[in-house]
């Protein structure tokens, strides 16, 4: 019981560095900047839609985090957390539905290619929100229990000696990242079925945008 109260106090207490704050809301604002570029066909609703729910989201945490210093209560932050990721993970399957749905309706190259690149970022960004949200329970319990309950191996956390070293947010975007490219997860291989579960479906969605965009080029070079 000790033990535990002593982790629930860490974890109600735990920051994040202003340096890894900032990197994390860029990354996650960077999404709903994007929609405002894709094509309205594939977007969701008014463009500035999801950028705006995002920014409701987020805006708690980063008025705490970066402005006040001050902790959100841990269940408060969590549960902002998941429903922003929930948000991103259906913007993203109904955009790629969306971009699979008007495929015939591209005539122009540069259009279909700037939209599936879009995709394929996004596809990255929000995958890489995920690993940091979900790897070890969120940032605050990997920063309460190092080493328990880990999602992915990172190579710092293989060596024999103990490091103070914890992922950031730009680690899991390297990690997503090697995943939409390679297919494969580079140095950091997943742990639990849950992980493994999301990279498989992140390979998936990169491997069909970029069918899909082969597909439809091959027939707008045929029809010239």
């Amino acid at each position: 019981m000790a033990k535990q109260t002593e982790e629930q106090r860490l974890a109600e207490e735990w920051l994040p560095s202003r340096e890894e704050a900032t990197v994390s809301t860029v990354g996650l604002l960077a999404i709903g900047g994007l929609y405002f570029v894709v094509s309205d066909s594939i977007g969701i609703g008014p463009p500035w839609l999801l950028f705006v729910l995002e920014s409701i989201l987020v805006a708690p945490q980063v008025i705490s985090h970066v402005v006040m210093r001050k902790p959100l209560p841990h269940r408060i932050e969590r549960s902002l957390a998941l429903a922003l990721l929930a948000v991103l993970a259906i913007a993203l399957i109904v955009s790629l539905f969306r971009f699979i749905q008007v495929l015939p309706d591209y005539v122009h190259g540069p259009v279909l290619l700037l939209d599936g690149a879009i995709l394929w970022i996004l596809n990255i960004l929000v995958f890489a929100t995920g690993y940091w949200e979900l790897d070890g329970g969120g940032a605050r319990m990997r920063h309460v229990r190092p080493g328990n309950r880990q999602d992915f191996l990172f190579p710092q956390q293989q060596l024999s000696a103990p490091v103070q070293w914890k992922p950031g947010f730009i680690d899991y975007l390297f990690l997503a990242f090697c995943f939409s490219t390679a297919f494969s997860p580079a140095d950091t291989p997943p742990l639990t079925r849950g992980a493994k579960l999301l990279v498989m479906a992140q390979a998936l969605i990169s491997l069909v945008i970029a069918a899909v965009i082969i597909s439809r080029a091959i027939n707008i070079l045929g029809t010239k």
